[in-house]
């Protein structure tokens, strides 16, 4: 410790340079220096700051940003994470309730709706008797911060107006005004999944970052499955939770 209680670095200690940069960060973090939404200060304000080389403190930066504790948005610069948003494996809610039960402020961005040739995973899971399936592919956002990729098949009888969506409308809310379909169970399956370009794009996440990837089969209260779903979620931004019993 400097003069004034301000953590500095040990030359002495057997601890890399790095990790001592890293945990000071973490530190002013959990101190409530900068708060989530934050940006940090720049890398030669932190050499200054620390001693260190640019080599250094980007890596120190760089294993923060691994760990989800910061997040980078090119032109932008290095910001604060927000803390991950708990995703409930036991409940079958949609995005927008989902965020709004967790105090957050949901939006929607239609990137694209209509009827497209499906991949064979959905044409399985869905019994389609043709390719032929309604795509609906939504970046979904919470509190103005991109969260994920929902691209969802449909079968082409439950077709919704692209209107609708690209207003906000929820995609489940929609079935059962229109389609008189009730969403009441689901299968899913989870895993880890590097950013591709484009998706790391429209996420705000550099290349190849950790994704949580859920893919979906959900099924009507008829017991009909009614939609195939891949969601893109940013791993910084989500963790799990499930109550197990035995």
């Amino acid at each position: 410790m400097s003069a004034g209680g301000v953590a500095t670095i040990d030359r002495r200690s057997p601890v890399t340079l790095h990790h001592q940069c890293k945990e000071l960060l973490r530190q002013r973090i959990q101190a409530g220096e900068f708060q989530p939404g934050d940006t940090i200060p720049p890398e030669r304000e932190l050499e200054a700051r620390y001693g260190l080389s640019r080599t250094t403190v980007r890596q120190a930066i760089s294993e923060l940003v691994s760990e989800g504790v910061l997040y980078r948005q090119q032109g932008r610069g290095t910001f604060v994470s927000r803390h991950n948003i708990p995703y409930d494996l036991r409940r079958l809610t949609s995005f927008t309730e989902d965020m709004r039960l967790r105090g957050h402020q949901p939006a929607t961005r239609l990137l694209q709706a209509g009827l497209v040739t499906a991949p064979e995973p959905a044409v399985q899971a869905l019994g389609l008797l043709s390719a032929q399936a309604f795509l609906v592919e939504r970046l979904r956002l919470a509190d103005g911060e991109s969260m994920g990729i929902h691209t969802a098949y449909l079968p082409p009888q439950l077709a919704v107006d692209p209107r609708e969506l690209a207003a906000g409308r929820s995609l489940y809310g929609l079935l059962a005004e229109r389609h008189h379909v009730t969403v009441a169970k689901a299968e899913e399956t989870l895993e880890a999944v590097a950013a591709p370009g484009q998706v790391a794009a429209l996420l705000g996440v550099r290349r190849g970052m950790p994704l949580m990837r859920v893919e979906r089969v959900t099924y009507a209260d008829s017991g009909d499955p009614v939609e195939y779903v891949v969601m893109l979620y940013r791993a910084d931004r989500y963790k799990y939770y499930a109550l197990l019993t035995r």
